[in-house]
């Protein structure tokens, strides 16, 4: 393996390079070097964040993805996305260089924004950034839960439904925490489990209240109010739901709805 400076150069020397990509309809990317300087690379110029810090948990090779903390000074996108709002997703890559030769540019991890902590050590103008990587989306129990809830995910192949054929917009009239009144009728339940839409950001519908009014699972950003949003509808995986409100019960999922309440081996009915 062949020796760069990256090896044999001072600590000191060597700069992390972090590129923050809010996923928008049209992803913004946000460049920073933690540096006093800023670092250009080709076309990409990464801005100077003198007091910027990465701090890394150990590797332990597990099923569990380690979390990254970046502490550094408020900036975009941090600014913009507000601390304790909804956001869109945000990925994030971390690299490191030695800015005496661009050949030493090489990524340390590549992740996504989960927790983002605003007033650090009592500091107005720091946050906190906690990434998780990549086997945090696999981070999941694998096979079909058998119960009489359907296991597919709505719209999936399994499911087979055409979930954007039936999508649809309407303006927000007014928003009351997770309440949100919309300008459009739409017939009771089928935005329930479904979801409001804008740029990229995807926010859950709890339960559809009436005509107009759904509640959400979390306020969505003050920016909403007023705007015109997607409307998706959903489906509670329910039986009652999947063949009454979709008529899709031949793709029903709920593999544990016919199961015998006895074990046949042991019981007898």
């Amino acid at each position: 393996m062949a020796v760069t400076t990256l090896d044999t150069a001072a600590a000191s020397l060597i700069i992390n390079l972090v590129t923050f990509s809010v996923q928008t309809t049209v992803p913004t990317e946000y460049l920073y070097a933690f540096s006093d300087k800023d670092i250009t690379l080709g076309p990409d110029t990464f801005s100077a964040l003198p007091q910027g810090e990465i701090t890394f948990s150990e590797f332990t090779g597990g099923p569990k993805s380690e979390p990254v903390k970046i502490t550094m000074i408020k900036a975009e996108p941090f600014l913009t996305v507000l601390i304790g709002e909804p956001h869109q997703k945000i990925d994030v890559t971390i690299e490191e260089i030695d800015p005496r030769d661009s050949a030493t540019r090489r990524v340390l991890y590549v992740g996504e924004v989960r927790k983002v902590i605003g007033g650090v050590n009592q500091r107005p103008d720091l946050v906190r950034v906690e990434i998780t990587g990549l086997k945090f989306q696999y981070d999941r129990p694998l096979g079909i839960e058998i119960t009489d809830t359907c296991s597919w995910r709505f719209g999936d192949g399994n499911c087979d439904f055409d979930v954007e054929a039936e999508t649809t917009t309407a303006d927000i009239l007014t928003i009351d925490k997770t309440i949100i009144t919309l300008d459009t009728i739409f017939v009771l339940p089928r935005l329930r489990r479904g979801r409001l839409r804008l740029d990229g950001l995807d926010i859950v519908i709890k339960q559809h209240l009436n005509g107009t009014q759904v509640q959400l699972i979390e306020k969505p950003p003050a920016a909403w109010a007023g705007a015109t949003v997607d409307v998706v509808v959903g489906c509670d995986k329910s039986v009652s739901m999947c063949g009454g409100t979709w008529d899709n019960l031949e793709n029903f999922g709920g593999f544990g709805l016919k199961m015998l309440e006895y074990h046949p081996v042991v019981e007898q009915h």
